[in-house]
């Protein structure tokens, strides 16, 4: 019973490698933010891409550099990427307006399984199980061993910009 005998303990400062935060929720993920803040930790802080869009988020982008907080980004493009911006030429071109989320991944598929289909035919699945990371794909997909995408990128802030992790 908390209130009979509460029971406190403490962290020491520092002894934890990381904390990775599976929620959404603004009010969880920014507590653990000003948490480690607060203490000073040099506590690593994993979360998703979704905290950096959160409408109920009051967490300043400069804490997300500050803190060196990693958020995993499953669909995360440079705006940078040759060609994204190819693409989003063409697009506003065609549409005379930025192309949403939705369109720029639905494009990346689609472009991904068609040049899955001409590289390895009807049976793309079983030739990239077999090559792993394909030509066309290297930063977002590796079906090495696998029916399923083994890639993850993760993205920071560096000097006010977001940039995956290892380039």
């Amino acid at each position: 019973d908390e209130f009979k005998n509460p029971s406190q303990f403490t962290i020491k400062r520092d002894s934890i490698g990381s904390i990775y935060v599976a929620s959404d929720d603004p009010v969880i993920f920014t507590k653990v933010i000003s948490g480690v803040e607060t203490r000073g930790d040099s506590v690593l802080i994993v979360g998703n891409e979704s905290w950096i869009a959160a409408e109920n988020s009051s967490i300043d982008y400069s804490i997300f550099e500050r803190l060196h907080i990693l958020l995993e980004a499953p669909n995360f493009t440079s705006p940078h990427d040759p060609a994204f911006q190819n693409f989003k030429k063409k697009y506003v071109r065609l549409h005379g307006v930025l192309p949403s989320d939705y369109a720029r991944l639905g494009y990346e598929f689609m472009y991904f399984v068609g040049q899955s289909l001409q590289q390895f035919g009807v049976y793309f699945q079983t030739g990239l199980a077999q090559e792993g990371e394909t030509a066309n794909s290297k930063s977002r997909y590796d079906y090495h061993n696998s029916r399923d995408n083994q890639r993850v990128p993760f993205i920071y802030f560096r000097s006010g910009e977001l940039v995956t992790v290892g380039k």
